[in-house]
């Protein structure tokens, strides 16, 4: 037995389809909740980045609600309140969470390149909802009024739930597929900059001896790092050991009696603890042991190169393990139109059921991976007892 709207799938097969497709976007329910539920009991996960990822996360309420609708739309009939409903949902909802990707990929840019803080990026929070929302909701609202050439409306029976139909791929294909893959190819080209940018800071900063880069405001330009000047050591000292908090008004090296103070780089956000510690080895022109100068880092929600690196790459990631199935699923047949693929159509809408799934997962890794990083960097490194306190051979 065929289903009435598409004959070259069966009712049990139909019947699969909606099983996978709400147990997909239960646990995008799910993952919603995490993310909300974490960001406001957890302190850790409230840096900028995090801050977009709870944002997105009421975007993708709306989205999960749509698709697990499912079959339930195209069953009502295309003009039903709940087929157009669905429609306007799945039109706007999706590509508002792609443009989110987009939107993490330019405040770590604005962050490497325009030296932008915390409180910076927080002010255009409310420009990015704007921007987002208005983008997203003009096409998807308009589509609701819009007629075909025949008078049809623009939204139908996609058969896994309602959208804009196969039978007018290019309004689909123009509407919905190129923003956004022109939208994922941007966020990739940022991020390539970035890790370009990001290999020579971590070149220029090897000195430090800490795993993470810190890039915030104060970060300098590669060309721009000043190379502290350290005396050369005498042959009564092989090593000199200082605790030195970072300047509060200055980042500038400034002398004292017994050692240098580097240009520190102030953390990302405004202390709120006690702060970790970073050994720094300075160079020396002799073949004597390097000097060891011990700074004392203001601990924040500072950013680490683990998260503004690895969590975009993975929505990076995640987007194309989204998008493929679904927009293979919508090209091919545009192409070939006997083709018909019932695991790929499975895939493609079980992969865009689970986007809040896959977004919660990398909220929570990442917010951990840098909790573990903070620990690390409050673990102080230990001094070389060779040469310490010493008479010269």
């Amino acid at each position: 037995m065929h289903s009435q709207g598409d004959p070259s799938f069966t009712v049990d097969q139909l019947r699969t389809i909606l099983i996978s497709i709400r147990v997909a976007s239960g646990l995008s329910l799910v993952g919603v909740i995490v993310i909300i539920t974490t960001f406001c009991l957890s302190p850790r996960f409230r840096n900028p980045m995090h801050r977009l990822i709870f944002i997105n996360a009421f975007y993708n309420i709306f989205d999960s609600a749509a698709t697990f609708a499912s079959r339930a739309g195209p069953e009502a009939g295309e003009a039903s309140a709940l087929c157009q409903t669905q429609a306007f949902l799945n039109q706007m909802f999706p590509l508002a969470d792609v443009l989110w990707s987009l939107v993490m990929a330019i405040d770590v840019y604005l962050i490497v390149f325009g030296r932008y803080d915390a409180q910076s990026l927080k002010r255009l929070e409310w420009k990015y909802v704007v921007a987002v929302t208005v983008l997203t909701f003009i096409p998807a609202f308009s589509f609701l009024f819009l007629r075909r050439g025949n008078g049809d409306r623009i939204y139908g029976d996609a058969v896994v739930w309602c959208t804009i139909p196969p039978s007018d791929p290019i309004i689909r294909i123009a509407s919905y597929y190129i923003p956004i893959w022109v939208s994922i190819f941007i966020t990739l080209g940022l991020y390539f900059r970035i890790g370009l940018e990001i290999i020579k800071r971590r070149q220029a900063l090897l000195s430090i001896s800490n795993h993470s880069v810190q890039l915030d405001n104060t970060l300098l330009p590669l060309t721009q790092l000043p190379i502290p000047q350290f005396p050369k050591p005498s042959q009564e000292t092989k090593a000199v050991e200082s605790d030195i908090e970072p300047p509060s008004s200055s980042s500038e090296s400034t002398p004292t009696k017994s050692s240098h103070v580097i240009q520190s780089i102030k953390p990302f956000s405004p202390p709120s603890s006690p702060s970790p510690i970073m050994v720094c080895r300075t160079p020396n022109s002799d073949s004597e042991s390097a000097s060891q100068v011990r700074i004392h880092l203001q601990r924040s929600s500072s950013l680490s190169f683990r998260q503004y690196i690895i969590m975009p790459l993975l929505f990076a990631l995640t987007l194309f393990s989204v998008w493929v199935p679904s927009t293979v699923n919508r090209i091919v047949p545009t192409i070939d139109s006997s083709f018909r693929s019932y695991p790929l159509l499975v895939l493609a809408g079980t992969s865009c059921s689970m986007r809040g799934f896959w977004n919660a997962i990398v909220f929570v890794l990442v917010g951990r991976g840098s909790r573990k990083s903070r620990t690390h960097m409050r673990r102080p490194a230990e001094p070389r007892d060779t040469g310490r306190n010493q008479s010269p051979v």
